[in-house]
């Protein structure tokens, strides 16, 4: 709820853009959490992978890179469709500025 009202404070979405934005975000993210989470398991640290493991572990991070950018690509063009291409532009700095004050809380919080 907190990052509902910062990011559409920060990027000053009208109702509108906000009923159309909010369900295409938490799409973006659920299917994020799903990549994600299907990355294998638990690894060898690499120091202690063979060459052949080395390789297949670097070959998968690239994979993973890859699909996480066509997820972006793809909910970038759907999210163009309900925000201007400004708000769009945007989004990015917005979602790191809420990081930051998150953080900030926490740590404040642990002192």
């Amino acid at each position: 709820a907190l990052k509902v009202a910062f990011v559409t404070e920060k990027l000053e979405l009208s109702p509108k853009e906000a009923e159309n934005f909010w369900p295409l975000y938490h799409s973006y993210i659920k299917e994020k959490k799903t990549l994600k989470a299907s990355k294998s398991g638990k690894r060898k640290q690499i120091d202690e992978m063979t060459d052949k493991e080395l390789e297949l572990f670097i070959d998968e991070k690239f994979k993973q890179e890859k699909l996480a950018l066509e997820l972006k690509e793809k909910y970038y063009e759907k999210v163009k469709q309900v925000l201007p291409i400004k708000k769009v532009a945007l989004l990015a700095r917005v979602e790191r500025q809420f990081k930051e004050e998150v953080l900030k809380r926490l740590r404040e919080r642990r002192k």
